[in-house]
């Protein structure tokens, strides 16, 4: 009785563990080059901008120079969701840049992502600044709300490739079917940004290595993001029903 699908079922790893392991995602051959060369480059822009900053408009280089290399990188975390969606484990390498509609709108798409999750956290704490409002503990609540909302938000814009699935309809009705495999993916991302983010604080008095540190933190922490959205996919692919080409 199905003897096959049962013993090949049983050879693959729980989804728990698929997602666990994505904290390594980024360390493989092809991830540490990315993960170097974005902090050298990072911190080359840094250098430059010390440089730069007594000409005139020379102070506009080090900016551009950040948007496109952040565009980029935000269009290759795009690239991870749907190549681990389609079920490659192999970090995808660096996608060709042709024009600025490559860096821009995956970063249009992302900063979009952004707002329509943190960006209710974000105006309570302005309100909460002003004194219009008193209530930090709801400013946490939103916080929360904003990681929970995240992810799935972001898995939903990479596999349709627009805007339209940022509805929170579309977007709380993929959590309810992705079920507790979308919480524990939560929790694996949140030990992933407190333990960076701690390292870089604990470097934070050393010259330089704070944004070497940031750089490679963020780009590491983008990768495993990346993964574990597509890995959410792959995982809950029938129950999410979404129309993916």
């Amino acid at each position: 009785m199905n003897t096959t699908g049962e013993s090949t079922e049983a050879k693959q790893p729980s989804s728990a563990k698929t997602i666990f392991i994505a904290l390594v995602y980024p360390l493989c051959k092809e991830g540490v080059f990315l993960l170097v060369a974005v902090g050298i480059i990072s911190l080359g822009i840094r250098l430059l901008s010390q440089f730069v900053s007594v000409v005139p408009f020379g102070g506009m280089l080090p900016g551009i120079l950040n948007v496109m290399l952040w565009g980029s990188v935000l269009g290759y975390v795009l690239q991870v969701i749907t190549k681990t969606a389609d079920g490659e484990d192999a970090p995808p390498g660096w996608q060709d840049i042709g024009d600025w509609s490559d860096i821009l709108r995956p970063v249009f798409l992302l900063l979009a992502v952004v707002v329509i999750s943190f960006g209710p956290a974000v105006a309570w704490s302005v309100a909460l600044s002003q004194g219009y409002v008193h209530s930090l503990r709801m400013f946490w609540i939103l916080v929360l709300w904003g990681c929970f909302y995240f992810p799935m938000a972001l898995t939903a814009t990479a596999m349709m490739d627009s805007l339209s699935p940022l509805n929170p309809v579309v977007v709380l009705l993929a959590i309810l079917r992705a079920g507790w495999m979308y919480l524990f993916a939560c929790s694996t991302l949140a030990v992933a940004t407190i333990g960076t983010y701690w390292l870089a604080d604990a470097l934070s008095e050393i010259p330089y290595l704070t944004t070497l540190i940031s750089a490679v933190g963020s780009m590491y922490l983008l990768m495993v993001t990346g993964r574990i959205c597509g890995l959410i996919y792959r995982l809950r692919r029938e129950k999410l029903d979404w129309p993916c080409e």
